[in-house]
């Protein structure tokens, strides 16, 4: 990892796209409030080395271990956080090409984890195999004042043709097992739903019983003008997404906002989460993606002034103290009660460990 990021007091910032340290960028670039969480994967489609993840905290897979005979002091069961439904993915297509920086040329790329406001932003150029070029910019956070949401933001701008831009923003319960030993799903769809420009998810873990639900709200501007859309909705197994299409001229942007709710069975009756979410959801969009980013930069500013630790003629170190202390903050804030945590925080996926013996398991594992 040595000079991989740039020196900086409050930023983890990626200058080149290096595909073949990905995962392990995923995780140094990953996001949490306490409640919920994700890995540092990209929105669109990713055909390269990726190893995704949305986390919900307290959800977990519980499996009995086999003892051996005459054995005493062994566990018999073992508990692993698990990787949640996701519900970052917006799928894009550039006049019926797909948008995957594994295809495309990429010309320039740009990632930086802003530790002082709690955002990711991801800044790149690419030229499509058709010769398209379009310039995107990705930035999202979880938020601490309401922490059951989320927002993206996620702008694409064609460079060099008129054509049609299709965004498929959706939420995918159908994720990969990460627990090794369990060879049968750890999570089934229990309820689905779409409309015009929504979509909802009701997903339960096998072992637990654990239920949460994944909800999504989306609006589309062009050159800073609302669109009214047009768009087909999909529903597959664990699966819901909306897909909409729009024509462009070389120049225009086209930003689309994802405003994204995330409920459990640990806060909420099981036959209350659609309608929990379903508020979560509502009052985020209501609010619009610079509202909720201020309120919760201003949020972080008061974390940090009662957590800073300042290093003077050292950038390097001050910018792994923040790093550390950022990790910390993300991963438990206090209001979260007795919830289980990862030895990975946000960043992965592993055994769970009590809130009260966490003092070092927080930070990041290279």
């Amino acid at each position: 990892m040595q000079n991989h990021f740039t020196e900086d007091a409050w930023n983890i910032i990626e200058t080149e796209f290096r595909p073949a340290q990905n995962e392990l960028t995923e995780r140094c670039f990953s996001l949490g409030n306490g409640s919920i969480g994700h890995r540092a994967s990209f929105e669109e489609q990713y055909s390269g080395s990726s190893q995704p993840g949305c986390f919900i905290s307290g959800i977990y897979h519980k499996e009995k271990l086999p003892i051996p005979s005459g054995k005493n002091g062994f566990p018999a069961y073992s508990t692993h956080s698990l990787v949640a439904p996701n519900w970052l993915g917006i799928n894009v297509l550039i006049d019926g090409e797909v948008l995957d920086l594994a295809v495309c040329k990429v010309k320039d790329f740009r990632r930086t984890l802003n530790m002082r406001e709690s955002y990711l932003e991801r800044i790149f150029t690419v030229k499509m195999l058709s010769g398209k070029e379009v310039s995107v910019r990705a930035t999202r956070f979880c938020s601490i004042v309401e922490p059951s949401a989320s927002a993206i933001r996620y702008s694409v701008k064609a460079l060099n043709f008129d054509g049609t831009v299709t965004f498929t923003p959706y939420l995918d319960g159908d994720i990969p097992n990460n627990i090794g030993s369990h060879e049968e799903p750890v999570w089934v769809e229990v309820e689905k739903s779409v409309r015009k420009r929504s979509c909802y998810l009701i997903m339960e873990t096998t072992s637990t019983q654990q239920r949460a639900c994944i909800g999504m709200k989306f609006i589309v501007f062009k050159n800073k003008g609302e669109v009214k859309l047009d768009t087909n909705g999909r529903l597959d197994d664990s699966f819901a997404a909306c897909t909409a299409s729009l024509k462009c001229k070389a120049g225009d942007e086209l930003t689309l906002f994802k405003y994204v709710g995330v409920v459990s069975s640990l806060a909420h009756e099981k036959n209350k989460l659609v309608s929990e979410c379903k508020k979560v959801v509502k009052k985020a969009f209501a609010n619009g993606f610079d509202k909720m980013l201020k309120e919760h930069s201003e949020a972080w500013a008061t974390r940090w002034e009662a957590a800073d630790i300042q290093v003077d003629g050292n950038p390097a170190a001050q910018q792994g103290i923040r790093f550390c202390l950022f990790q910390l903050l993300q991963n438990y804030d206090g209001r979260a009660g007795q919830l289980p945590v990862s030895r990975s925080g946000f960043s992965g996926w592993g055994y769970l460990a009590p809130r009260g013996v966490f003092v070092a398991v927080l930070s990041i594992r290279f």
